[in-house]
């Protein structure tokens, strides 16, 4: 999903509301979103990857795409 597309969705909601974030697809666990971050995702599938700091750049490789990254509290 994209930034754009998350705004579009969340301009129809009131913006009183919490977010509550799933662990996982299964609904699994649930946790108050804490905050939002950028980083560099490299992906290892089509579901899973991993997120390296912005001045990682080395260490991520060539095949990472810049990303904003929600936080849960837990």
């Amino acid at each position: 999903m994209k930034i754009k597309d998350l705004i579009e969705l969340l301009n129809k909601e009131d913006p009183e509301m919490n977010i509550i974030m799933s662990k996982d697809g299964e609904g699994n666990d649930y946790s108050p979103l804490a905050g939002i971050g950028d980083g560099l995702y490299v992906a290892d599938s089509t579901w899973s990857g991993t997120v390296y700091n912005l001045d990682e750049k080395d260490e991520a490789g060539e095949n990472f795409e810049k990303v904003i990254v929600l936080w849960p509290t837990n």
